[in-house]
């Protein structure tokens, strides 16, 4: 069996009516999240594993983080080292330190504990809904299934 040299990860999330609220104030919104694991062994892919959620009454940041953290605890090789790519800027830069978190913070704590877990993880931002990336599209479809599924 081949050893596992290295992971990327994809995730997105996604909302549908992100902030709106009934005539009770409840919120109408309904999220979804996805992620995308791809296990290497040099160029060789070893292993992809894709899964999703949904929740209702989330914001569309909420179901970024959810699919960042849903992603980090279902990697077990925390000692290799693993890209993740979010299009979520601002979780991104939550991550590396560039970005003064001020909601959320039950999530950014938990992301923030299972960051430490890993030996060498790095998180890139890529620019989501274009035709060059079908990683992100790949979670990006399968994201905005998960928060349709809520209707």
């Amino acid at each position: 069996m081949k050893k596992i040299t290295a992971i990327e990860v994809h995730t997105d999330g996604a909302s549908r009516d992100n902030g709106k609220k009934d005539e009770n104030d409840k919120s109408l919104s309904r999220g979804g999240w996805a992620y995308k694991i791809i296990e290497k062994s040099g160029e060789e892919v070893l292993r992809t594993v894709m899964a999703g959620g949904n929740e209702k009454g989330t914001t569309n940041n909420r179901m970024e983080m959810t699919a960042i953290l849903a992603a980090m605890r279902m990697i077990s090789e925390k000692s290799v080292p693993v890209r993740l790519h979010s299009d979520s800027e601002i979780v991104i830069k939550g991550l590396t330190g560039e970005y003064k978190r001020s909601s959320n913070e039950d999530l950014w704590e938990q992301l923030m504990a299972e960051k430490e877990k890993f030996s060498d993880i790095t998180f890139e931002w890529e620019k989501g809904h274009i035709e060059d990336n079908p990683d992100n599209a790949e979670v990006d479809k399968l994201a905005t299934e998960m928060a349709d599924k809520l209707k």
